[in-house]
């Protein structure tokens, strides 16, 4: 089940959200879809800060340092997300900011 749509037409303003990685509270999980869930409850919360939700998004880009934890960011997607498809790029990165982060994540949402 594809976890973004190829399309999405949107009229600013915009909201630019920066990558969120994967710690909590001074800690990262080993789990990818665990690391997962944890950036996109951080964009879920910057949504909210700016009284939007997961329907004003309307591109993200992924960066992952495996390809073979595309299935547990796909399920972290669908639990989280839901119905909700934004257009999506995904990037296999030889690493990010911290050797143990497996995950990065940046949206953009529409205020309009």
């Amino acid at each position: 089940m594809a976890i973004y749509t190829d399309t999405k037409i949107a009229q600013g303003p915009f909201l630019f959200i920066s990558g969120q990685t994967p710690s909590q509270d001074g800690a990262t999980p080993e789990d990818p879809q665990e690391q997962t869930t944890i950036v996109l409850k951080k964009i879920e919360q910057l949504l909210s800060a700016n009284q939007l939700s997961w329907s004003s998004v309307v591109k993200m880009t992924v960066f992952l340092t495996d390809a073979a934890y595309l299935a547990a960011v796909r399920t972290a997607f669908t639990t989280i997300l839901a119905e909700n498809k934004p257009a999506m790029s995904l990037v296999i990165v030889a690493g990010l900011v911290a050797p143990e982060f497996k995950v990065e994540i940046d949206a953009q949402a529409t205020l309009a």
